[in-house]
This record gives structure tokens, C-alpha cells and sequence, in this order.
């Protein structure tokens, strides 16, 4: 998949749990990357939660865009994903 196509991928399709771990933990391994995210989302005060309340069940293989929202709330976008969204929001 090319790195665009990526993109939009994580914020517009269903990432899976591998894909949106990359992207926040990318300079790791896959297993390392998901044990980063999931650390991260059980140590953050109200993650887990949100991510519930947004219907997502632990550790489903994938993220709809709302779940994504909340993982961009806690998080903030990944830094590819954040060059992507100023890149598309200039051209507007």
C-alpha cells in the first residue's frame, strides 16, 4: 500500500490494531509497536473507556473511524497522518 493511500486508510477506512500501532510506534517491531499502544491505552486515565463507549471490544483486529477519533483525542494524530491532514487541509 502506498504511503498515501495509508493515510487515508488510517483515517478514513478500518485500520487494524497492527496498522494504528505502527503508526504511533513505527521505529519498533510489530509485536513491540502493539504492546507500546496497548500499555498506553490501559495506562491512560479514561482511554480505555472511551474506546468502549465507542464500541470497540479489546483487542479487536480493527478500528472504525469513530474509534479512531478517540485515539486521536488521547494521542493525537500520528505524525504521518498529522503531515497528511495539513497537507490535504491547504489545498482547500
Amino acid at each position: 500500500m502506498k504511503a498515501t493511500k495509508q493515510k487515508e486508510h488510517l483515517l478514513n477506512g478500518c485500520p487494524t490494531l497492527v496498522e494504528v500501532a505502527m503508526a504511533y510506534f513505527g521505529n519498533y517491531g510489530q509485536r513491540t509497536a502493539m504492546k507500546h499502544l496497548k500499555e498506553y491505552v490501559n495506562e491512560k486515565e479514561g482511554f480505555s473507556a472511551d474506546l468502549e463507549a465507542a464500541g470497540y471490544v479489546r483487542w479487536h483486529p480493527f478500528f472504525v473511524p469513530q474509534q479512531m477519533i478517540v485515539i486521536f483525542k488521547h494521542m493525537g494524530p500520528p505524525n504521518a497522518a498529522y503531515e497528511w491532514i495539513q497537507g490535504k487541509s491547504s489545498r482547500l
